[in-house]
């Protein structure tokens, strides 16, 4: 509203109009006044000037709440132009504060890191970890960074020359060859040999292992030393094959030897030769012949039975018919039955032994008496009480 001011009342002013009024002072430029304009259109340019810089100053419809709302603040009621300057210098100051306080935790790139830098770890040259500041951090990852990269990159280069090598890879479908050995038939090669090795990892269990013959063929030892001279020997056999081989000659020359000793003047004759049995009575009314040393019998190697007998007659005459046996060194004849002769007589064996060998056929006789004692009962108490046996000695024919 315009103010209403009271004009002092001078009474030696002349009413002159404004338009004849001339401004006689200085130019100003910034009104766009020159001298000698009329005052009307002084006052015009100041009034346009001081309206201008009154709208520029209407602050009305700028808004204000981000200010407040960052600031935490009450919107002014009144929105002169120092209220908004306070809003503006409070706003700097909380930005200070955050940048002071953001600027106290970042790191000072000059100062010495704790870390544990691996494989990024500089040595000086006396093997001592160089220390590192956050500038030389970042640029030891950047240095590494470019030698990773261009190592990735020489393997793009290598995976794509690889796809193309696959790429120029014939898929025409692989057909097994179907194949014959000593130790299977007709069949595929990976079958031949899965099947193939577990043959030989038994026929190894069965052998032995290398080991095993390796020990084997060490074992002929100091025996060598006896063919030494013989044209066959393998000297210091170092597998089986020649192993064997000296098997062989220590064979061969064994059996020479024997064969010499065969020859040799002390060869056994038919006065070698002496026959001695004992006889044992079975309950089955059988009777064993034992031919053995202790009992007089000595046949000499070399001689084998070749058609022996034995005949058994009692005292009243009553014989049986020649029954085959076989004499031999240490042996027992078959069971012979006797169960045609009662018990408590003496028995007459007549042996006519035939030994035979390379050079001679012997022929013995031997006559032996003994008392028959087949048929005997075992008596045999089966139950818990004692038991008394009366029995009666027959009297023997002299």
């Amino acid at each position: 509203m315009k103010d209403k001011r009271r004009s002092l009342t001078s009474s030696n002013c002349v009413t002159t109009a404004s338009s004849c009024i001339k401004w006689d002072g200085p130019e100003i430029p910034c009104l766009d006044i020159c001298a000698g304009d009329e005052l009307n259109d002084f006052l015009h340019a100041l009034a346009s000037k001081i309206c201008a810089v009154t709208s520029i100053n209407d602050f009305s419809t700028l808004s204000l709440q981000c200010l407040v709302d960052k600031l935490n603040v009450v919107i002014p009621t009144e929105r002169t132009l120092i209220n908004l300057l306070q809003l503006a210098f409070d706003n700097d100051c909380k930005l200070k504060d955050l940048i002071n306080e953001l600027d106290a935790r970042i790191p000072n790139l000059n100062g010495v890191l704790t870390l544990n830098l691996a494989c990024l770890q500089v040595l000086d040259g006396f093997g001592n970890p160089i220390p590192v500041t956050q500038a030389t951090l970042n640029q030891t990852l950047i240095t590494s960074y470019c030698a990773l990269k261009t190592s990735v990159l020489g393997l793009q280069a290598s995976i794509i020359n690889l796809q193309t090598q696959i790429n120029n890879i014939n898929v025409t479908p692989y057909v097994e060859p179907v194949i014959s050995t000593c130790l299977l038939p007709s069949l595929s090669l990976s079958q031949q040999i899965i099947q193939g090795f577990a043959l030989i990892c038994a026929r190894n269990t069965a052998i032995g292992s290398i080991a095993d013959m390796q020990k084997a063929v060490a074992g002929i030892g100091a025996i060598q030393l006896n063919y030494i001279a013989n044209p066959d020997w393998q000297l210091n056999a170092n597998n089986l094959a020649k192993s064997d081989t000296n098997q062989w000659v220590v064979i061969h020359s064994l059996l020479t030897r024997i064969s010499s000793l065969e020859d040799c003047a002390c060869k056994f004759t038919c006065k070698d030769v002496t026959i001695g049995f004992t006889t044992t009575f079975n309950d089955d009314k059988t009777v064993t012949l034992k031919f053995t040393t202790g009992a007089g019998t000595s046949i000499p190697l070399g001689f084998t039975n070749c058609g022996s007998t034995v005949t058994i007659k009692n005292d009243k005459n009553v014989s049986t018919l020649a029954i085959p046996i076989v004499v031999a060194q240490e042996q027992d004849t078959i069971n012979i039955d006797i169960s045609m002769f009662e018990g408590g007589e003496y028995l007459t064996f007549n042996l006519d032994v035939q030994l035979c060998s390379a050079a001679f056929n012997c022929a013995k006789c031997v006559t032996k008496v003994v008392r028959n004692t087949s048929g005997c009962c075992l008596i045999t108490n089966t139950g818990i009480e004692n038991v008394t046996i009366i029995y009666k000695i027959c009297g023997l024919p002299a």
